[in-house]
């Protein structure tokens, strides 16, 4: 492309801006520390300067030669720098371009050129003048700022979070996506509108003075060091808790104020149900009253995760009864009342038979018109559900072992605690451990029942069992006394000895009842344990006639403090069940001895043993290893803990099969004064 002929309006003098007159020594522009090319009409290369060289590393030669030239511009495109060229053409000079040069270092330069034409009467003398600047540093600069700012624009409007920036007048500045999605507002919306509209009525001013109070404290830029807890206002008006980073800086001269805000109201609606639910199952665990503990819970529950709460119960006639309406806001602790009396006892409402057939929770985010008749509600007491305005309702079933105890309904009003899809699960949880509590509480009144009545027959039993075993008693003394042949008294030996088995059986079922009571323990003193050991082995010698039963007793002076007749009952439990497991030939130790402040005493036998998988049970109540052979009702050893455990004591066992067994007990141990009392 050829430049056409025109004057040029440039100046004489070489230079930035003029081009030198024809003839003039090019080399004065190796002088100047900027880049400056000459071209002719065809664009080829007429002067290169001293500062294009060293940038570019080509020599003028070099950038004469088409194909250098072309890598030395392999980034300026030809159909820019043709229009570059136009330009200059049409007589628009001088003209500002930018281009950029491939080192021959193989490094990217960014050129700014300013460019103008010379022409001469001659058309061989059509010149064009370039002054370059290399502002790499500048684009580099000016690229990364670009990139940054894209950066954080992205990052400011995909964030979850509220990104919002106020003016000096706390007028919105920029309102994000976040933003936009937690309070329900446009960014075009709020642009340019006071950050009041987004506080609950009648806060702006303390948060204007608490941003204020914030900028004084500092002036230059600042952010917060800590969250702060915060309320805020969304499009439709409800209120939610939120956590705020604020900081505060100033940009142009405009002091800018900027927060990061977070919506927790999800947060704490969790916190809030799982807080709920563990203190309802405490509740649940406290007291065996299912219905106290039910309106307890009711009105937790209307206090945390619903506006009202009603429960209706299965009673003993299987009619169902509103058991309690509660509600936190004492304003309608009125309609509360008038709503529980509103359902007389039957049939279950539509709303809970629904759930009775199907087991199942429902829930409803939307009511339907009809709805204070699927809950049971007319006349007058419908009215006033209606001024509640409820919005949602969940309905769970209290089931357990496919029998239906009762409902739960929960309710939502306008305004009030808002419906959420973990409410479902939440009350689901709820009534499963609600059901369960219910038929526990259920099951243990059943079982006091029946431990009064079985208690009854004992007293009974035991009452009607002392007067034939009196007279059997007396008979077989007679018989004693009157027997004539050896074998005639041991037959009257056997019958007393029968019949004081009998006697202790009759005393274990009597006692079991005070072990239960916790009354096995009366009359205290102090004993030497060398005479507790002693006597109870007299004692049993009458029933040990064929095994070798021996005391063996380890210290001389202790003492401890017992209900004498009770100790003497726990060794006659144990060494009677060591007679009665312990073959003909057989030995049987009872022993003593002191240790770590405490007294141990021991039964030891060589019979047959326990198995490892009954030994862990041979305290527990009515407890056989097996049925085939019964030593008694199982309430010795229970017993025997519990007069131990009643002292303070504590008792155990040890035992291997084919070698025998041993029981122990261990009591406080005390010592005698000279006047016979312990010490203290």
């Amino acid at each position: 492309m050829s430049i056409p002929r025109h004057r040029s309006r440039g100046s004489a003098a070489p230079g930035p801006g003029a081009t030198p007159a024809i003839g003039h020594d090019f080399h004065l522009f190796d002088m100047v520390g900027s880049l400056v090319v000459v071209l002719d009409r065809d664009l080829e290369v007429v002067y290169w300067n001293r500062a294009c060289e060293e940038l570019s590393g080509y020599t003028l030669d070099e950038v004469r030669d088409p194909i250098k030239r072309a890598e030395l511009l392999r980034h300026y495109r030809p159909e820019i720098q043709e229009a570059h060229m136009t330009a200059l053409a049409a007589g628009h000079d001088p003209i500002t371009l930018e281009n950029s040069w491939m080192t021959k270092g193989g490094e990217r330069r960014e050129i700014l050129w300013r460019c103008t034409t010379r022409i001469e009467e001659s058309p061989a003398t059509d010149l064009v003048f370039c002054t370059g600047f290399d502002i790499t540093p500048r684009k580099v600069a000016e690229d990364g700022l670009r990139v940054s700012e894209e950066k954080l624009s992205g990052i400011v409007t995909l964030a979850t979070d509220a990104i919002i920036a106020v003016d000096g007048d706390q007028n919105v500045t920029v309102f994000n996506q976040g933003a936009e999605r937690i309070f329900g507002r446009s960014s075009a919306e709020m642009l340019g509108r006071p950050l009041d509209d987004l506080l609950p009525p009648g806060s702006g001013p303390a948060h204007r003075r608490h941003i204020e109070r914030f900028i004084e404290r500092q002036p230059g830029s600042r952010t917060s060091g800590e969250q702060r807890a915060v309320v805020g206002r969304r499009s439709d008006g409800e209120q939610f808790p939120a956590e705020i980073a604020i900081s505060s800086f100033t940009v142009g001269g405009q002091r800018i104020s900027a927060a990061v805000l977070r919506d927790v109201s999800k947060r704490r609606r969790r916190e809030t149900r799982q807080r709920f639910l563990v203190e309802a199952a405490a509740l649940l665990a406290s007291s065996l009253d299912h219905e106290k503990t039910l309106a307890s819970i009711a009105r937790l529950a209307s206090a945390s995760v619903a506006d009202f709460v009603i429960v209706d119960v299965v009673d003993e006639r299987g009619q169902v009864r509103r058991l309690e309406v509660a509600t936190s806001d004492p304003a309608k602790a009125e309609i509360a009342k008038a709503l529980q009396r509103s359902l007389e006892p039957g049939e279950p409402p539509p709303m809970v038979r629904r759930v009775f057939e199907t087991r199942r929770a429902e829930s409803c985010a939307e009511l339907p018109p009809d709805f204070a008749g699927a809950l049971g509600i007319e006349g007058e007491d419908r009215r006033l559900l209606e001024r509640l305005d409820p919005t949602w309702s969940i309905t769970i079933p209290l089931a357990v072992h496919h029998r239906m105890l009762g409902a739960i309904v929960f309710l939502g009003c306008r305004g009030g605690v808002r419906f959420g899809e973990e409410d479902l699960q939440l009350a689901e949880a709820l009534g499963r451990q609600a059901a369960m509590a219910i038929d526990n509480a259920r099951l243990f009144q059943a079982a006091q029942h029946a431990t009064a009545a079985r208690d009854d027959v004992l007293q009974v039993v035991a009452h009607e069992l002392r007067s034939p075993l009196t007279a059997i008693l007396f008979s077989a003394h007679t018989l004693g006394a009157r027997a004539a042949t050896e074998s005639e008294r041991r037959a009257a030996r056997l019958i007393n000895e029968s019949i004081d088995e009998m006697n202790r059986l009759i005393d274990d079922l009597l006692d079991e009842k005070l072990l239960a009571a916790g009354q096995m323990v009366h009359d205290r003193q102090p004993h030497p344990c060398a005479d507790l050991v002693g006597a109870a082995v007299e004692a049993a010698r009458a029933i040990a006639l064929d095994v070798e039963l021996t005391a063996a007793v380890r210290t001389d002076d202790a003492c401890v403090l017992v209900d004498r007749r009770r100790i003497q009952q726990v060794f006659a439990n144990l060494i009677g069940n060591a007679i009665k497991f312990t073959p003909a030939g057989g030995r049987i130790e009872v022993g003593t001895s002191s240790q770590d402040g405490e007294v141990l005493f021991w039964v030891s036998d060589s019979g047959s043993g326990i198995a490892p998988e009954h030994l862990i049970h041979v305290f527990d109540r009515y407890w056989q290893a097996t049925r085939d052979d019964r030593h008694g009702a199982g309430l010795g050893l229970p017993i025997c803990k519990g007069i131990v455990e009643g002292h303070g004591g504590r008792i155990w066992a040890h035992s291997q099969l084919a070698k025998g067994s041993t029981f122990f007990f261990a009591l406080p141990r005390v010592r005698l004064r000279a006047a016979g009392e312990p010490n203290p």
